[in-house]
């Protein structure tokens, strides 16, 4: 057992030395000029900017929402989650991931009501809904360990 203890504290200190010695890259934007929705085959997601503030990790992203008849989504939420690092100590807690709405769009006849604005460690959820009273409601989760989107499917 004594042989065990130093090896996991050397394993640790080296651990707490490589996470120490990283650098932050420069900010390194992807295009963000998006003037469409996502048309059918296209996909339901797309990274905007991949950079860094300071010593947080930052994705702006944009995700289809309001899937309807299984081909097309009748909006977009566009998303900012920014992931502070995680410094190694003796506390055992993550520090919480932030994720915000920067805004949303939609096709002509949908509007977008927010039900739930995200923020450090909560969930974002947007209701979608059209005049011939169909719904959709889009949710979004991120957390350390878990990555979860219901892009809504149109009723």
């Amino acid at each position: 057992m004594k042989l065990r203890t130093p090896l996991l504290a050397a394993l640790l200190l080296s651990v707490g030395a490589c996470s120490t010695d990283v650098t932050a890259p420069t900010a390194r934007p992807l295009p963000t000029e998006v003037h469409h929705l996502f048309n059918v085959g296209e996909g339901s997601y797309r990274l905007l900017a991949d950079y860094y503030v300071g010593p947080n990790h930052v994705l702006d992203q944009e995700l289809g929402a309001a899937l309807l008849n299984g081909q097309e989504y009748q909006g977009s939420v566009y998303i900012r989650v920014s992931i502070p690092p995680v410094v190694p100590g003796p506390t055992s807690s993550l520090p919480c991931i932030t994720s915000s709405i920067l805004k949303i769009e939609t096709r002509p006849g949908w509007s977008a009501a927010v039900r739930k604005a995200g923020g450090c460690g909560k969930d974002i959820e947007v209701q979608f809904s059209n005049a011939q009273k169909q719904r959709a409601t889009f949710k979004y989760t991120f957390t350390w360990g878990l990555t979860k989107v219901d892009h809504g499917e149109v009723r």
